[in-house]
């Protein structure tokens, strides 16, 4: 097996072998690092240097360099960042930001929320989001409530879909074990005025059993889950005058999974349908020093579980959900001189769930539904400015409004001073926040016989949070050696809980949380390229001090990218994520131990309109759990092309 301390001493011969080229910088050819425009961080086009919080960008290249299938996946890699799935792709899958719960992290496609209304705790699962036609990913780390509301505590995950700039075709197709099979087809034409760019995505696998070896009985058989996803997304642009815009997006993702929740169970399953749909208008008056942008978003999500009886079990289960969101938004950026735009805006969500469940566990039969909205109004102003070229803030304040509590007043300040002499920024935020409880918890209901099962709580109020943190980039040598270290201190109080039973979600503890990122990239020159990051994470009960589920103290990454020869690109990717408390595969909770994974990434450029990959999953073949009771991907192969016409 591939111990810990083969992970470290693999690390260090290769950092140490990296010493050696970085005397070598003052020589080495120029490795140019532009500068990053972000959108996430103030809902405007925003340089790097401005912006107080730490972003990690994952754009198309990387993406394709990488060979991510899906939206977890990809994620994974991001400092601070935890990914825990209930067995392999397309399957349940939860991330956690910072230490905060898997609820408190808010997840966009291109602005628009992708988050289910109908869901029982908030929770987005990230299982059913595969990467088609992205332009890139932006994350977002430590509190964003007053740019983006409810559940954005922990911080928030952007995916950008490209703007049709130029007429091309492209077709990726892999095919590997256990029946693995991707395709993506994309698209993109450019006319006078009306631009559109589109794609087709499938992705498949008979798969493994996801559910761990130790769980199974004796004489009890391996059987496969399987997963199934179809994606297609559409970008329409078209210039209505020189200085009007009109855009339509499309997204949509379906998925079918078998599950296990028992112990090999054949005839479980869910599917899950989304549809994410967005009209915006954007229009620059008074010779372009105000920007008008108005949009409508349209959410639908509907989920469906079905467990069967068969030759283990006489269990029947069902649950039908339902979530719906629409949501307005109207905003005006106001460029008063170069470096100064204020923003200000208003919003209007309506969100809809629907709820219906049916369980017969021989004979018990619990069976509950449960129909409900909301309506929250919000204001919000935003004031970006700069006193120098070396001295940048950002402060937020918001204001939103649902009958149902009283209102939530949040703030944010993230000052940046840039040290031109050492090239290093020194970046910080302040910022508090809150997640709205979600309408299941609200109002959702389960009963038996002998009475109920589950009953929401009417008299929840919003979770609340303050959270700051303080940290630094440098790039150095040429920008050969970038490092950055964040602290980062989050404090959550009145965290909603389910307990008891009947079960009743209630107000039932605070939460303390503190923890340092850091990450380094050293180019030696332009053959090898080596990034290392590790997480530290402190999250606990604040009265009680015991650790939070699902949060590891330690988490660390390391990539090392070769390239032997001028076409040819080897990745080597190691993941070690440390000892944490779970959730007991048959309840309660356990005390987890850590896992090693190690992949291999190969991208072979036949020329300019042709690359030929390969990607081994678990190279050590490592039996691991991301999850109690459920196991990590087997070692796997993949092999396939992307041809650009």
């Amino acid at each position: 097996m591939f111990s810990k301390k083969c992970l470290f001493y693999y690390q260090f011969i290769f950092i140490l072998i990296a010493s050696v080229y970085i005397t070598k910088f003052a020589i080495a050819e120029e490795y140019y690092i532009p500068e990053e425009i972000f959108v996430t961080a103030t809902r405007i086009n925003t340089p790097s240097k401005k912006i107080g919080s730490p972003i990690s960008i994952i754009d198309s290249i990387e993406i394709d360099k990488m060979q991510f299938t899906d939206l977890s996946e990809a994620l994974s890699q991001v400092p601070g960042l935890n990914r825990v799935s209930i067995g392999n792709m397309g399957h349940q899958t939860s991330i956690f930001i910072r230490g905060t719960n898997s609820n408190h992290s808010l997840i966009l496609i291109d602005g628009i929320e992708m988050g289910d209304p109908s869901a029982s705790s908030g929770a987005f699962d990230y299982g059913n989001v595969f990467l088609g036609m992205i332009d890139r990913l932006e994350v977002l780390r430590g509190s964003q409530a007053s740019t983006y509301g409810s559940e954005a505590i922990g911080g928030v995950v952007n995916i950008i879909t490209p703007v049709p700039s130029a007429n091309y075709f492209t077709y990726k197709m892999s095919l590997g074990t256990n029946s693995s099979h991707r395709e993506n087809l994309e698209i993109s034409r450019v006319f006078q005025r009306i631009k559109f760019i589109s794609s087709l995505s499938f992705n498949a696998s008979d798969g493994d059993s996801i559910t761990s070896s130790r769980f199974r009985g004796a004489g009890t058989f391996d059987e496969k889950d399987s997963f199934e996803n179809v994606s297609g997304s559409l970008r329409l642009n078209l210039d209505l005058y020189d200085s009007t815009d009109l855009n339509f997006i499309f997204h949509y993702f379906d998925t079918k999974a078998e599950l296990d929740p028992t112990a090999e169970d054949p005839d479980a399953n869910s599917t899950s349908t989304q549809y994410f749909t967005k009209l915006e208008v954007s229009s620059f008056i008074f010779d372009g020093f105000v920007n008008n942008i108005f949009s409508v978003n349209l959410s639908k999500i509907n989920r469906e579980f079905f467990n069967y009886p068969d030759q283990l079990s006489n269990t029947f289960q069902s649950t039908l959900d339902d979530g719906e969101r629409v949501k307005l938004n109207l905003r005006s950026d106001i460029l008063f001189f170069e470096d100064h735009i204020l923003s200000l805006g208003f919003e209007y969500e309506h969100e809809k769930q629907d709820n219906t469940q049916f369980a017969d566990f021989s004979g018990f039969i619990i069976e509950g539904s449960s129909s409900e909205t909301s309506v929250t109004k919000t204001v919000f102003l935003q004031d970006t400015f700069s006193f120098s070229e070396y001295f940048h803030i950002i402060g937020d304040l918001r204001y939103d409004k649902n009958k149902r509590f009283k209102g939530d007043f949040t703030y944010r300040f993230s000052p940046v001073f840039y040290i031109n002499s050492i090239n290093t920024r020194l970046r910080g935020a302040y910022g508090t926040g809150f997640r709205a409880p979600a309408l299941f918890e609200l109002f959702g209901s389960s009963t038996t016989a002998f009475g109920d099962s589950f009953r929401g709580n009417r008299d929840l109020s919003p979770e609340k949070s303050k959270s700051w943190e303080l940290g630094f980039d440098s790039q150095l040598f040429d920008d050969n050696l970038f490092l950055g270290i964040t602290y980062f201190d989050t404090k959550i109080d009145d965290l909603i809980v389910a307990s008891g039973f009947p079960t009743v979600p209630i107000h039932s503890l605070n939460a303390k949380i503190n923890g340092i990122e850091t990450q380094a990239t050293i180019i030696p020159n332009k053959k090898i390229k080596i990034n290392l990051s590790h997480t530290f994470t402190s999250a606990e009960n604040k009265e009680s001090g015991t650790a939070l589920l699902r949060r590891p103290k330690h988490k660390v990454d390391f990539n090392l990218e070769v390239f032997p020869l001028e076409k040819l690109e080897i990745i080597n990717t190691i993941k070690y994520i440390g000892k944490t408390s779970d959730v007991g595969f048959n309840g309660g909770s356990v005390y987890r131990g850590g896992y090693i994974v190690s992949n291999i990434v190969t991208n072979y450029k036949v020329n300019d309109n042709l690359t030929i990959y390969g990607k081994i999953y678990n190279l050590t073949d490592n039996n691991y759990e991301v999850a109690d009771g459920f196991k990590g991907q087997d070692r796997s192969l993949h092999l396939g092309f992307k041809k650009i016409w």
